[in-house]
């Protein structure tokens, strides 16, 4: 049974990252676009990501650039 993919643009992901900065379980403005992005993907909440700091290279296979607005 084939998968469906939904299609989360940058746009989903600043929206749920804004309203994530204004809880109580927020982060930096990178990891609350990094979980932003997991949550609206349906990744595991503990996915495997980069310790702060370092790139997330390849492999996940998406598109997360870091949001330019700071």
């Amino acid at each position: 049974m084939p998968t469906l993919e939904l299609e989360v643009t940058q746009e989903d992901i600043a929206r749920r990252a804004h309203e994530i900065s204004q809880s109580d379980e927020c982060g930096s403005d990178e990891e609350n676009w990094h979980r932003a992005g997991r949550e609206l993907r349906g990744e595991p909440d503990g996915a495997s990501h980069p310790a702060p700091g370092q790139s997330a290279g390849s492999g996940d296979g998406g598109v997360d650039p870091s949001p330019d607005e700071h």
